[in-house]
C-alpha cells in the first residue's frame, strides 16, 4: 500500500473514544503512514486530553498539534484551529481527514479532501440549532462511521441522512493490562479473599453516566453481600456522590480513584462491572470487562443492549431504578462458579471476534480505501 497522509481531528482525546483515536493513529504511523493528530489545547469542564494518549501519539512519531478550538462552536477559534493545522501540513494535501466530531468535520471540509467522520456520541445537551448544524455537517462528509448500530439508529431517528455510513466498534488491545491498584484500593484483594464483593464503574464522572444510582443501590446490595462500590475516573460529580454515600450510610463502602492510567488494570479486583449510563454510543469499559473475564450489569440503553443483553453476556437493569440495579447485582453476585465461567467465556469470545483493535484498524483501512477511490 502506498504511503498516506492521514489527518485526525478530535475535539479532545479522552475516554474510550480518545483511546480508539490514539490507537488508530499510532497503528497507522507504525504501518508507514504520515499521521497528524490535532486536538483542542484548552480543557473545558468535563472535557480534557488524557496525557497517556498524547504520550502514545508522540512516541509513535505521529505529529501532534494542540490548538484552540476543535470543540467550541466559535468561528474565530475554529478558524484559528484550521490555520494551525494548515501550518503543520505545510500545503500538503491529506489523503484522508478523519474527523471525530461534527465541529472537527466542518473544519476538515476546508481542507477539500475526503472526510471520514466518526460519530463517537450524540450529546443530549445540544440545542435544536446545534443538532441541526451537526446533522447538516454529517450529510456533507464522505462517510459517517458509528461505533454501534444503536448509535446510528439514534442519529437517523433525529433526521440524520448520510452519503454513506458504516459501523466500526471501538477496539482495544487483546492483551490484558498489568494490574496496578491505586492506594485507595490496595486493601480490596484481602477483603475479597474474606468474602467481600467489589462493583466497579469505569468512566468519566458526569451526570450522563448516572453514577448516583450505584450509590443508591448499594445499601440494598450490602444487605446480601459485603459489597464495595469503586468509581474509576475523573469528573465533576465526585463531591456529590461522596455526599450521597454519606447520607445513605455507605461512605465506608465507596471508593473514588480519580483518573487512573489504563483504568482497566483495576478490573483485577472486580466481581462485577456496572454501567448505568443514560446514554452511550458504545461501551469500551464493557468490552474491557469482557476481555478480563469480569461479569457485567448494564442499563437497558440501546448501545449497551447490543453489547450485553442481546448477546447474553450480562445482566440488565433500568437505568433510573436503584431497586432494579440492586436486583441485577445481587443476582449476578450469587451465580455459581460454573455459571460465571460459562458467561465470561462467552463474553471473552465475543470480544475476540468483534472488538479487538486489530479489527478496528482493518475496518478503517478499508473505509479509507473506499473514500479515496
Amino acid at each position: 500500500m502506498s504511503r498516506r497522509l492521514v489527518v485526525h481531528l478530535a475535539p479532545f482525546l479522552q475516554g474510550g473514544a480518545g483511546r480508539a483515536i490514539a490507537t488508530l493513529a499510532c497503528a497507522q504511523r507504525l504501518a508507514g503512514d504520515e499521521v497528524v493528530v490535532a486536538t483542542s489545547k484548552t480543557a473545558e469542564p468535563g472535557f480534557e486530553n488524557y496525557a497517556e494518549y498524547l504520550e502514545a501519539i508522540a512516541r509513535s512519531g505521529a505529529s501532534l498539534i494542540e490548538v484552540d478550538s476543535l470543540f467550541k462552536r466559535n468561528a474565530l477559534l475554529n478558524a484559528a484551529a484550521e490555520a494551525g493545522i494548515r501550518s503543520m501540513l505545510r500545503s500538503h494535501l491529506p489523503d484522508v481527514v478523519h474527523a471525530h466530531a461534527a465541529i472537527p468535520a466542518r473544519i476538515g471540509m476546508t481542507l477539500r479532501t475526503p472526510i471520514v467522520h466518526t460519530m463517537h456520541g450524540w450529546s443530549r445537551n445540544k440545542s435544536a440549532d446545534h443538532a441541526a448544524e451537526d446533522l447538516g455537517i454529517m450529510s456533507g462528509v464522505d462517510i459517517v462511521v458509528f461505533p454501534s448500530l444503536a448509535s446510528q439508529r439514534e442519529v437517523e431517528a433525529l433526521g440524520g441522512r448520510f452519503r454513506s455510513s458504516a459501523i466500526v466498534p471501538n477496539g482495544i488491545s487483546a492483551a490484558l493490562p498489568e494490574s496496578r491498584l491505586p492506594d485507595v484500593l490496595t486493601d480490596l484483594p484481602a477483603r475479597r479473599a474474606e468474602g467481600a464483593r467489589v462493583l466497579i464503574f469505569i468512566g468519566s464522572l458526569t451526570s450522563q453516566k448516572n453514577h448516583a444510582v450505584i450509590v443508591d443501590a448499594l445499601p440494598a446490595i450490602a444487605r446480601h453481600h459485603d459489597a464495595f462500590a469503586v468509581f474509576v475516573g475523573e469528573g465533576p460529580e465526585i463531591a456529590s456522590l461522596q455526599n450521597r454515600a454519606t447520607a445513605l450510610g455507605v461512605a465506608d463502602r465507596v471508593r473514588f480513584c480519580g483518573y487512573v492510567k489504563d483504568a482497566a488494570s483495576v478490573l483485577t479486583v472486580a466481581d462485577l462491572l456496572v454501567q448505568p449510563s443514560l446514554s452511550e454510543s458504545f461501551g469500551v469499559a464493557v468490552v474491557e470487562a469482557f476481555r478480563a473475564g469480569v461479569p457485567v450489569a448494564a442499563s437497558r440503553q440501546p448501545a449497551l443492549n447490543e453489547l450485553v443483553h442481546e448477546t447474553g453476556c450480562g445482566w440488565a437493569f433500568e437505568a433510573t431504578s436503584a431497586a432494579s440495579l440492586a436486583g441485577a447485582a445481587i443476582e449476578a453476585l450469587r451465580v455459581s462458579e460454573p455459571q460465571r465461567l460459562s458467561l465470561t467465556a462467552r463474553a471473552r469470545q465475543l470480544f475476540q471476534d468483534r472488538f479487538t483493535d486489530d479489527r478496528m484498524i482493518e475496518a478503517y483501512d478499508e473505509i479509507y480505501r473506499s473514500v479515496r477511490r
